[in-house]
């Protein structure tokens, strides 16, 4: 693989991460190796582009910092197992189902709320929907 050096902007660009969330990663020593500077401006080799997109990824999954801290501990750590790693992913991942079946039923209960309120109320005024109840009632 080519290796290639990127900007800031063009590894937000890259990540999905915003310029402010990179440099906060990297000062919390959350990147695999400190980026290179030319010019005083911070590089990004191929490498830190990967590190800062699996950073995205476990925050994306909801990860705190002290939680993505630990990944990264045990990821650097030479004497740390694949195990100790998939051990971090797979209790994140539980959460996530969760989350995402509490957020399916939401968004089931929100979406008919819409097409109840819409097709059904006959309320030209929020404060008289009968449909509000219908909504708190399936929560």
């Amino acid at each position: 693989m080519v290796n290639k050096d990127f900007t800031i902007s063009h590894a937000a660009q890259k990540t999905g991460l915003t310029a402010s969330a990179i440099r906060y990663y990297e000062d919390q020593g959350l990147l695999a190796k400190t980026t290179a500077r030319i010019n005083g401006r911070r590089v990004f080799d191929t490498k830190a582009i990967a590190d800062l997109s699996l950073l995205n990824d476990l925050r994306l999954a909801g990860m705190t910092l002290t939680d993505i801290k630990e990944f990264q501990s045990q990821r650097r750590n030479a004497g740390a197992t694949c195990a100790s790693l998939a051990e971090i992913a797979q209790h994140r991942a539980a959460k996530l189902r969760a989350q995402i079946k509490a957020m399916r039923l939401a968004e089931e209960r929100l979406r008919n709320f819409a097409s109840n309120c819409s097709s059904q109320c006959g309320c030209s005024q929020a404060s008289q929907c009968n449909q509000i109840d219908n909504l708190i009632k399936s929560s």
